[in-house]
């Protein structure tokens, strides 16, 4: 998601999911930055990527907003090593 996100995932995912800024226009939203998910009825595709990935994306927090790959790699472990740390 941090390739799409950033815009330089292959053209094939252009306009796959849509922010909320972009959805709701002319509204400010406080989670404008996340991208929309739709309502499932059906748990089953709620496992699919095409709405598991922009639901994990919008749950990292500030992570979503490092811009160079290497830095959201870097934080990324550096989290889960102390959610691991801390159930323990």
């Amino acid at each position: 998601m941090h390739s799409i996100n950033f815009k330089y995932a292959p053209i094939s995912f252009n306009d796959v999911w849509i922010k909320n800024g972009k959805r709701n226009g002319n509204w400010n939203l406080r989670n404008s930055d996340f991208y929309f998910i739709h309502n499932l009825r059906v748990e089953f595709f709620k496992k699919m990527p095409i709405y598991a990935l922009p639901e994990a994306w919008n749950a990292c927090g500030n992570l979503m907003f490092y811009e160079n790959k290497k830095t959201l790699k870097h934080s990324l472990r550096e989290s889960l090593l102390e959610e691991l740390i801390e159930h323990d």
